[in-house]
């Protein structure tokens, strides 16, 4: 495999080798020592080799840190973040399965069906673990981000193969274990058909948890190699055959700026793989609820662009929105209540203003998909 951090490593090697071969002979003695219009040239070959080597030593830098963020360390996750952000999801959840226990244990008592006890948990039991295991991972990508971090696929990949996969372990477990208990307390005979089909379920929904965030994964790395394609290729295939140039084709000191001519007019302030993606969701969601977006499904749009690192959110809003939203992160940036950094804090705010700036943004986005120029600024 290429592995352009090596490649940028030999260039600055040969760059230097050929800097110090300068030098030898600009500090050879006189009757060894080239002609006037000879010395300048190589003073100018060695002043451009010092420039490649210095643009090379920051682009080595550069490939170095993404490096660090690709290879993804689970100790590098503040757990002081991660902790409190997940300890409020288990209240909250362990909360609703209170309520809904009692809620079906009272029903089904009521209607003298107590068989249907059992189906009704299992079903309420897989919607919860599936909606626990979306905050989940809305909350590990949230808190990455805050540590200014950003989502890569081995991050994605290690959140799959840990707190994800340990939470349907656990609620199978768990589930199971109410079941067993609620059988022996109440005296009634426990079906093992229901644990095979509880454990059957939990399968399921892990293997198309596994396949969702591995595509995710997949698109990450899609993502990152077009994003590097875009920022100017590799810089070293040029600059890196410069000292085996003949000297007579060797540029000056100075790079000849860029003749690439400049597209006339201005350029969409939203990139196009925003508005496509955002537009999208916003119609998938209309067409999943008879042409209305909920409150539900604005929790989960919002989860989608936090995972796809479209933050902050003021970035992306529109006009007065955005500015809006600027001056409320500037009144509480040192409050207990903290700045709004991602979209699932925004729609979590649940303040109107805020909510009305989204839709109308991602309404847009539906409307304009195939016409990026509509949002090139306010």
């Amino acid at each position: 495999m290429f592995d352009a951090r090596e490649n940028l490593r030999s260039a600055i090697l040969r760059n230097r080798i050929r800097v110090e071969e300068i030098n030898l002979v600009l500090n050879r003695s006189a009757p060894t020592t080239p002609s006037n219009r000879g010395r300048r040239r190589l003073i100018e070959e060695k002043l451009h080799l010092e420039q490649c080597i210095a643009e090379l030593q920051v682009e080595l830098q550069s490939k170095d840190r993404h490096e660090a963020e690709r290879l993804f360390r689970w100790e590098d996750l503040d757990q002081r973040i991660v902790s409190s952000k997940t300890m409020d999801i288990v209240e909250d959840m362990s909360e609703r399965v209170r309520t809904a226990e009692s809620k079906i244990s009272f029903e089904t008592a009521r209607s003298g069906n107590s068989s249907g006890y059992v189906a009704r948990l299992l079903e309420f039991h897989e919607e919860l673990t599936n909606e626990w295991a979306e905050r989940l991972f809305a909350v590990y990508c949230e808190a990455w981000r805050e540590q200014n971090r950003s989502i890569t696929p081995n991050f994605i990949r290690a959140i799959r193969d840990r707190p994800i996969r340990t939470l349907f372990a656990a609620r199978k477990s768990s589930v199971a274990a109410h079941i067993g208990s609620r059988a022996f307390r109440t005296g009634e005979p426990m079906n093992p058909g229901s644990l095979t089909n509880w454990n059957l379920r939990m399968d399921r929904l892990a293997a198309r948890w596994g396949r969702r965030l591995e595509a995710e994964a997949a698109k990450c790395e899609y993502r990152a190699a077009r994003t590097q394609q875009t920022e100017g290729g590799d810089p070293v295939a040029a600059r890196s055959q410069l000292p085996d140039t003949p000297r007579s084709h060797r540029p000056s000191a100075v790079l000849p700026p860029s003749s690439a001519p400049r597209k006339p007019g201005r350029s969409p302030r939203l990139a196009q793989a925003f508005v496509d993606f955002a537009g999208g969701l916003w119609l998938d969601a209309k067409q999943h609820n008879g042409g209305t977006v909920s409150a539900e499904q604005l929790v989960q749009i919002g989860s989608q662009l936090d995972a796809r690192d479209y933050v902050p959110p003021s970035k992306y809003l529109e006009g007065k929105s955005a500015r809006d939203l600027k001056a409320f992160n500037s009144r509480n940036s040192n409050s207990k209540l903290g700045p709004i950094q991602t979209w699932s804090q925004l729609v979590a705010s649940d303040d109107k203003d805020h909510l009305r700036g989204m839709r109308r943004l991602l309404s847009r986005c539906a409307e304009k998909r195939d016409y990026p120029d509509s949002l090139s600024g306010n």
